[in-house]
């Protein structure tokens, strides 16, 4: 009977020393250099260049910079013909940066000269870049 009692005893206390499960689910922690760089994208801002310095990444965004220790960060790949760039952290998390790019080849999807029928030295383009923002023509 005394082991009976000792059994239950062990069996409650061990279902009480387990950790408690809760519905909520964790959320990631972001860093102050990882808000920063997501307000410029979330602005629609386009990262014009990324410079390795001797501590730090140097992001230089249309309307501002952001440094990020070397640390912080694992690896930039800056893809100027699709218009990104993949920012790994060094906790492995992501982030694509809208990027400027120099080509627009993959972003047309039509053209059609002299629309109007009136004036063959016209064109009318019609293009979806990759990135939300604007354009600038200049011929």
């Amino acid at each position: 009977m005394k082991s009976l009692r000792y059994s239950i005893v062990v069996f409650i206390l061990s279902i009480a020393a387990l950790p408690g499960c809760s519905d909520e689910q964790d959320t990631p922690v972001i860093s102050g250099h990882q808000e920063e760089i997501q307000q410029f994208i979330n602005e629609g801002n386009l990262l014009k260049e990324a410079v390795r310095q001797k501590d730090n990444y140097l992001l230089t965004f249309e309307n501002g910079s952001v440094s990020l220790p070397a640390a912080a960060a694992r690896s930039i790949d800056m893809n100027r013909a699709q218009w990104k760039t993949l920012l790994v952290l060094a906790d492995n998390n992501e982030i694509s940066i809208p990027t400027l790019g120099n080509d627009i080849n993959d972003a047309v999807i039509s053209v059609k000269p002299n629309p109007s029928g009136f004036n063959p030295l016209a064109a009318e383009v019609f293009a979806a870049f990759p990135v939300k923002g604007r354009a600038r023509v200049i011929i």
